[in-house]
């Protein structure tokens, strides 16, 4: 449907071009190819709004959806597919999750990222980046390539909410969103905070399937990306709030954490021996690629802030070109 609806586009575009050049035998040519695709199209609506039927195939029939390992060369995640990194506020989440798609994005030089930071100003994304490119010795430019929605251009359209006749997912946004990423290339779209995307209740399972399942997976298998959603993390370390289904449903969750203790009045600091230092444990690892995960300290669990530098390791670094891997020389 997605090919279908861009050829009408198409032809609607031509139709101009041979209306402002006075070609009549053109443009009723192509007004008449419009108009067939335009009720193909009709017509498949309503097929698709028709009574589903069971549809079982052998497995020789069944197209495999993509599960590409990605970010071997920082932290972990899987394409095609929906990802979670858990957190505190203040945990460094958007950082981390900033740095795997900069890092993604120099390995893929023809592909583009998407990141909703609807609790930031682009003033502040702006920074982060340029501090996270200049720390980790990437090329500055490599921001022009991220499609953003932030604090200053939030739309404020929820995905997905509920009434007394049931969901009510939003359709036509959520297709604008796969169009927009088939387009422009996009395969790495970070979604924070996960709360902004819905008006459910997140302490149900079935409320939270419907959003990581009917959405978010959707949304990462149509567009054979890396959906990333970062969430807060229960009040019990090392864990994500909310219902279960949240990290259930994910092929890889990961939590991150600062090293804090409380002094003798209650106030949290952190540990100064731990300090510039960010928890990275893992989760959920559907697909055993925690191994994978070249640059996180073995003793602690933890990988470096990246707003500091520096984090990696002296091992051999696996990179993803153009959904090929090779390995270059040690850092």
């Amino acid at each position: 449907m997605v090919e279908l609806k861009r050829k009408i586009q198409d032809l609607r575009s031509a139709e101009i071009a041979a209306e402002t050049k006075k070609d009549i035998d053109l443009l009723i040519q192509l007004r008449e190819e419009r108009l067939l695709l335009e009720l193909q199209l009709v017509r498949s609506v309503k097929k698709t709004d028709a009574k589903a039927s069971f549809k079982p195939q052998k497995h020789h029939e069944i197209k495999a959806v993509s599960m590409e390992k990605i970010g071997l060369d920082y932290i972990p995640f899987i394409k095609g597919a929906y990802n979670v990194l858990a957190g505190s506020g203040g945990s460094g989440k958007s950082s981390i999750a900033l740095k795997s798609m900069l890092l993604w994005l120099k390995c893929n030089p023809k592909k583009q990222g998407l990141a909703f930071f609807t609790e930031d100003g682009i003033e502040e994304i702006k920074t982060r980046c340029e501090i996270i490119c200049r720390n980790s010795n990437l090329d500055i430019s490599l921001i022009d390539r991220i499609n953003f929605i932030c604090l200053d251009n939030d739309d404020r359209i929820k995905w997905i909410s509920s009434n007394k006749n049931g969901y009510q997912i939003r359709e036509d946004y959520i297709y604008s969103i796969v169009e927009f990423c088939l387009e422009n290339k996009v395969e790495y779209i970070i979604l924070d905070p996960l709360k902004r995307f819905h008006r459910l209740s997140e302490n149900s399972n079935d409320d939270m399937d419907v959003l990581v399942r009917d959405v978010f997976t959707k949304i990462a298998v149509d567009t054979k990306s890396v959906v990333l959603a970062l969430h807060h993390s229960s009040k019990s370390e090392g864990g994500s709030r909310g219902a279960s289904t949240i990290i259930d449903s994910a092929r890889m969750a990961w939590y991150v954490g600062r090293y804090f203790r409380r002094d003798k009045d209650g106030k949290l600091t952190e540990v100064p021996e731990k300090k510039g230092k960010i928890k990275l444990e893992v989760i959920k690892d559907n697909m055993g690629i925690e191994s994978l995960c070249k640059i996180r300290n073995l003793e602690d669990k933890s990988i470096i802030n990246p707003l500091i530098g520096g984090g990696y390791s002296n091992a051999p670094i696996i990179y993803e070109f153009e959904e090929k891997a090779f390995i270059p020389e040690i850092l």
